[in-house]
């Protein structure tokens, strides 16, 4: 704090050499005595919260008092009606009635390897119907690891497919994927 005054008061000294200092008092006390006060600010109007114009006698017959309060009330806080989205008429396309749907992603069917699809029990499935049956055959042959519940060992036939002895069950398809194949990319 010492330090800023001593330069306030180094700076006022500079101005006082200067003669600039007098200068400035002179036009602060000219300012003072034509405008003892600022001038006052202006307020901005808002629109929104601005009174509508009372409505002529015969025009609030109609209405209610009720509807003339929520007019009222709406006008002041400047709140409008939500507009309702216009409805949309669904186009009419035929429906397919083949009886199957198309399937992408994981609900595409895969070529399994001959291992897996000897576990399984189908040449071709879903990824997920892939899953799926392996959480059935895991809870069938109860292979889960009874130290921890997240893992399950794998028997002769399935280490064949995974292997390894121990496998984190949630993590299966890790394994699997190499044994699951797109059949637009095989030739």
């Amino acid at each position: 704090m010492s330090m800023i005054e001593a330069r306030e008061e180094s700076n006022k000294d500079d101005q006082a050499a200067n003669g600039t200092l007098d200068d400035k008092k002179e036009i602060e006390e000219e300012d003072l005595e034509d405008d003892d006060k600022p001038p006052p600010k202006k307020a901005k109007k808002d629109k929104k919260t601005e009174p509508k114009p009372a409505k002529n006698k015969s025009d609030d017959d109609d209405d209610d008092d009720a509807e003339v309060a929520r007019k009222l009330q709406e006008s002041e806080k400047g709140l409008r009606k939500r507009k309702q989205p216009a409805k949309r008429t669904p186009k009419s396309t035929p429906k397919k009635t083949t009886g199957e749907k198309s399937r992408t992603g994981f609900g595409k069917m895969m070529v399994l390897s001959p291992d897996l699809a000897k576990i399984v029990g189908a040449d071709q499935m879903a990824r997920s119907d892939v899953v799926k049956k392996m959480w059935q055959i895991i809870k069938e042959r109860n292979l889960t690891d009874p130290k921890d519940k997240r893992f399950h060992i794998c028997d002769d036939e399935l280490l064949k497919v995974f292997g390894k002895k121990r496998v984190q069950t949630f993590s299966m398809m890790k394994y699997l994927k190499q044994h699951v194949k797109d059949p637009s990319l095989i030739t």
